[in-house]
Order: structure tokens, then sequence, then C-alpha cells
């Protein structure tokens, strides 16, 4: 996205940013990424008491030893079920959080072409245009059990009911089958066929297509609920 481009477009939809333990002027990027897309964000700094009774449209939150009390009470408020929570920290914190459904990670000093990438392709859900949205970004761990390399572990990035995309997962190739493993906030223990479709190797990013099965059916669900969808 071009942080310079549409610059003077006016917004057309006012958002609620809660802020937690994020430099300021990572939040200003970050506010400036929405406005491109035409979202204004208010932007406050909640305590965990204010999380369990106020709504927000959108989380900033450093992912240190004291995130997961706030991330804690945020999911606890019905109307933050959906709120969309962008981590800043590393892949392992992300996965110690993950629970709490963390949908977006920037690993170490984010720049604003990372920041600007997420927001972009985050931004209808925040509008809540849902059913325009098919793909979920969402960090949590996973396993690939394969008949020749054996159980890759990696973490995904983004999830539909078609399929997922994941990091660090390495060493497959295109047309190579698995076993996927993976659990979601509130629903654990998927089992999911799956045959790779795409490989981006300078991104250490492996895409996967489901195949028929029960459990492929439990995560369409899951992801239903999720959007409010079903």
């Amino acid at each position: 996205m071009d942080m310079a481009t549409n610059a003077s477009l006016k917004p057309r939809y006012q958002a609620t940013l809660a802020v937690i333990n994020v430099a300021r002027p990572v939040v200003e990027v970050l506010q400036q990424c929405f406005r491109q897309c035409r979202i204004d964000t208010q932007a406050s700094s909640p305590s965990v008491e204010q999380l369990q009774t106020s709504a927000f449209d959108a989380c900033a939150i450093r992912l240190d030893a004291g995130a997961e009390a706030y991330l804690q009470a945020l999911r606890a408020a019905d109307g933050n079920r959906r709120c969309l929570v962008y981590g800043f920290g590393s892949i392992e914190e992300a996965l110690r959080l993950s629970e709490y459904g963390v949908n977006c990670l920037f690993e170490g000093g984010a720049g604003a072409d990372a920041i600007a990438r997420e927001v972009e392709n985050t931004y209808l859900l925040l509008l809540r245009q849902l059913r325009r949205y098919v793909r979920l970004p969402l960090i949590t761990g996973m396993k690939a059990v394969t008949s020749h390399r054996g159980t890759l572990t990696g973490v995904t990035r983004e999830i539909s009911g078609g399929g997922l995309s994941a990091y660090a997962v390495e060493g497959l190739a295109v047309a190579d089958t698995a076993q996927l493993l993976l659990g979601l906030p509130g629903l654990s223990g998927l089992e999911i066929p799956a045959v790779v479709c795409w490989c981006l190797e300078t991104q250490r990013t492996t895409g996967f297509q489901f195949r028929p099965c029960n459990d492929r059916l439990r995560l369409k669900a899951w992801i239903d609920g999720y959007l409010g969808m079903e």
C-alpha cells in the first residue's frame, strides 16, 4: 500500500483501537495505514478492567509477559470476540498466547511496509464485510505429518474452509500430501488431510488445500462462528 495514495480521502468508518504497550510511533503508522483504507481509528490505552466492559474493533498489543491478562480480559467480553488482534513480538510469544486468537504478528522492529500489508489484508474484517473475506488471519501452531519428511512443525498465517497457509513448514513440494494437526481457540484436535498447492521458499511459506473430511467441516463451522456467519 502506498502511504501517500488516497491521503486526501475522507474516512468512511470510525473504529476503536486498544493500544497496549506499543510505542506511539508504531501506533501512528498503524493508524495511518487504516486511514488509507478510509478507516479513522480512535486509539486509547485501556486497563484490564476496561477491556472487559468496552468494545473495541482492533487491538495493538506488545506480546510480552503481561500480555496474557489483557488478552484474556479482551476475549472474555462478548463485544470483543471478533476484535482484530495485532501482536508485536516473537513467534514463540504468539504461540504461547494462541488460545486468545492473535490475528497478525509483527516480529522485531515492524516497518511501515509490513504494517501496511497486514492492514490491507485485514481491514475488511474490521469493516465487518465478512462475506467478501474468505481467509481468516490467525496465528497458531500446527504439525504436518508426511510419509517422506516425517512430522514438520509450523505456524499458521491464514485459514479458510478450504485450506491454510503456514510459515516454516519447510521441505515440501507442490502436490505433496500431509495430515495437518492443529487446534484453534475453543476447537482442538483437528486432523485434516491436505495437499501442498504452492510454496514460497523466499518467505518460508507453504499453502495447503484441504481434502474432504469431518474435521474440515468442523473447521468451517468454527470459522463461520468466529465471523458471526453461522
